[in-house]
């Protein structure tokens, strides 16, 4: 009776929707990271804030990966083509245009313009999946870092938050980051910035010897190179220390294509209480599978959604329209397979095409195709075609002259072609064939009548030496 119940509860669709599980999905942590500096720049807007004096509500964000240099603009409104701007203005102006660009599924990233602006300069454009900052971490962090420092700069009145930004961002670019183990400066500009704290300190003294400007270039080159490869172990060290810490409360469940699953709805409408909302919304049809990420289909359409805003769905009702597309899902992967079945028998694998399947059943065959003993085929095999030609009449052996070079070539290079051939010798005629020798003397040629075809219409053709 109590298993009975258990089933009766947990396959019923208005509690799958509407109550949230104790143990939240959670796939193994992902790992990738830039290698040089501009290699990948991440764009977020943080906001909104309270309307500044000088009319600003957001601020887009822009940091790269490897370096970790940070860049900050105010925003009065977050448009395709403010950002745009900001972005060429800020980031690529200075520094030149990244490798890549990774941002969120707002519309103001994905917006024609953008991507224009990303064709024209070049640069690829990747971003998260729905509702998950996480994808897009590397900046999320800085967007913490930027608030808690804004908020200390900030006066009563929050009007004047966007007026110490350059500011911030300086003092961020002098934070040495506990992953890299250097700053900013060192690892974007190779060397540290002159500060207002070296008016009371004094400058840094470096080296005293005197180098050449050639000099100086060339150990600047390698010192960067030396910080380059230092960050590069450090941040390897510090992504698997991370990836082991979070793989401890992993908790990953494997859909399938055809398995109904749930998706979180982070969504909210105007009017109506957040509180009171399902946390579900679905089912959805699984239609392929990348771990973490899956295509989902339902009513609008294909989506990719990450792992963790998933969960199965065991429902005893299904609706029929997910009943429909399942059906066909199951249909075309049926139908593939089938496909795949008549091409395996047509062309069956590690079968030599000029041997077995490629002729009709009627049409003469011969046995192998080996190059004669007189070439050095170790493989040679007498067949009734090789002995006719090896009684016939004798003839200079005849050297091939490559068109382009003018070279000659060595005899097996010869193209012994297609010839036809039956059980009681050779019954082929000679073809039509003019070819250089050494002297430049052209030797005789026979016409070659229609009949002598192959299956694919092309003319038989027969090596020259032998020719009568």
């Amino acid at each position: 009776m109590r298993k009975d119940c258990d089933d009766y509860v947990s396959t019923c669709a208005t509690c799958s929707q509407n109550k949230k599980a104790h143990v939240q999905p959670r796939a193994p942590l992902g790992q990738f990271h830039a290698g040089y500096p501009m290699e990948r720049v991440h764009l977020d807007i943080l906001g909104p804030f309270n309307t500044s004096n000088s009319g600003n509500n957001y601020v887009l964000m822009m940091v790269d990966q490897f370096t970790k240099w940070v860049e900050m603009a105010a925003l009065p409104e977050q448009t395709a083509k403010l950002i745009a701007e900001k972005f060429i203005v800020h980031f690529v102006v200075t520094f030149g245009c990244p490798l890549e660009i990774h941002t969120d599924q707002g519309r103001n990233f994905d917006s024609d313009l953008f991507k224009t602006l990303c064709d024209a300069l070049e640069i690829a454009k990747t971003r998260t999946t729905p509702y998950h900052p996480s994808s897009n971490g590397q900046v999320e962090r800085y967007n913490t870092i930027v608030l808690a420092m804004i908020r200390c700069f900030i006066e009563k009145n929050c009007r004047n938050w966007d007026r110490d930004l350059p500011f911030l961002s300086m003092a961020m670019h002098s934070m040495v980051n506990r992953q890299t183990g250097f700053t900013p400066n060192q690892m974007m500009l190779g060397r540290e910035t002159i500060q207002p704290v070296h008016l009371l300190l004094g400058m840094p003294q470096y080296g005293q010897n005197r180098m050449t400007p050639n000099l100086w270039v060339k150990h600047l080159v390698g010192r960067m190179q030396k910080i380059h490869e230092f960050a590069r172990h450090s941040l390897h060290t510090s992504q698997l220390r991370q990836k082991r810490d979070y793989d401890l409360r992993v908790v990953e469940h494997k859909y399938q294509p055809g398995d109904l699953v749930y998706k979180a709805d982070s969504t909210t409408k105007v009017g109506q209480s957040r509180k009171l909302k399902s946390p579900w919304c679905g089912p959805f049809l699984v239609v392929s599978s990348r771990p973490p990420l899956y295509t989902i289909r339902g009513r609008k359409g294909d989506s990719v959604v990450h792992h963790d805003k998933l969960k199965l769905c065991n429902d005893r009702d299904i609706p029929t329209w997910i009943k429909r597309l399942r059906h066909a899902l199951f249909q075309a992967e049926s139908e593939m397979d089938e496909s795949w079945d008549d091409l395996d028998d047509t062309i069956p694998y590690g079968v030599d095409f000029n041997v077995q399947g490629m002729f009709d059943a009627n049409q003469p065959t011969f046995d192998s195709v080996v190059l004669p003993q007189s070439l050095g085929d170790p493989s040679y095999i007498h067949t009734p075609l090789t002995q006719e030609l090896e009684q016939g009449p004798q003839c200079d052996t005849v050297t091939a002259l490559d068109a382009t070079s003018n070279s000659i070539d060595e005899p097996q290079n010869l193209d012994l072609g297609e010839i036809s051939s039956s059980d009681n010798g050779f019954n082929g005629d000679i073809v039509d064939a003019e070819l250089s020798s050494t002297d430049d003397e052209k030797r005789p040629s026979a016409s070659l009548s229609s009949e002598h075809t192959s299956r694919y219409g092309r003319p038989i053709r027969c090596p020259l030496r032998y020719q009568t």
